[in-house]
């Protein structure tokens, strides 16, 4: 219904929200980069754990440090630039959470009354895009899984058979022959060597 129907109101809606989970995702970067000195330095706007900034604490501090001077007198890098960088995210965080309240309460109201006026046709429509139309796309998909499925298996039997009783053969012979090379190297008494020309022998060696 809200993609279809109502995309515009649910497409801002998710911009807000995206821009939301941004903010927390700024927020945490600021805090991981604060050193053990800054955090020292901060520690009045820490929580107990020194784990997150308190938003309460942190404008009672900007406050102060604005008497009499400008944000701009202060580093961007320094414990001070960072609080007011801080600030202004929470301060964009405690308004997007106001605004994403009331536009998802309005989107829902409008989505409700939106329902209860839809025409026949439109209904039907809706009911197609719901159901049928994936319904349709993953029938459409059933061929490709089956073709897929058998060419994979196609492939393990081609990889599981691609050496031949031939090549078998072949390899047994070479390791025959290596073999029978490396017993005409070795030397021993006449017994051994007896019983290395009957080994030689079976190896297909004479």
């Amino acid at each position: 219904m809200q993609e279809t129907l109502l995309h515009e109101e649910a497409a801002a809606l998710k911009v807000k929200e995206d821009r939301l989970t941004q903010v927390t995702a700024e927020q945490q970067e600021m805090f991981d980069s604060l050193t053990e000195e800054e955090k020292e330095d901060l520690t009045d706007v820490l929580n107990d754990d020194n784990t997150a900034f308190l938003t309460s604490p942190v404008n009672k501090a900007a406050k102060e440090l604005l008497k009499g001077k400008d944000v701009a007198d202060y580093a961007e890098d320094s414990p001070e630039g960072k609080l007011f960088a801080m600030k202004t995210l929470l301060d964009e965080e405690k308004d997007l959470k106001r605004v994403i309240k009331t536009d998802s309460a309005k989107l829902h109201s409008l989505t409700k009354e939106t329902i209860e006026n839809l025409a026949d046709e439109q209904v039907c429509s809706l009911l197609e895009k719901k159901w049928i139309t994936p319904l349709m796309a993953g029938l459409q998909q059933l061929p490709v899984a089956i073709l897929d499925n058998l060419a994979a298996k196609v492939q393990a039997l081609a990889d599981k058979y691609a050496t031949t009783f031939s090549d078998v053969e072949d390899e047994i012979t070479e390791t025959e022959a290596t073999l029978v090379s490396m017993l005409d190297q070795l030397t021993g008494s006449d017994v051994d060597m007896q019983g290395l020309t009957e080994l030689k022998a079976l190896l297909g060696g004479e």
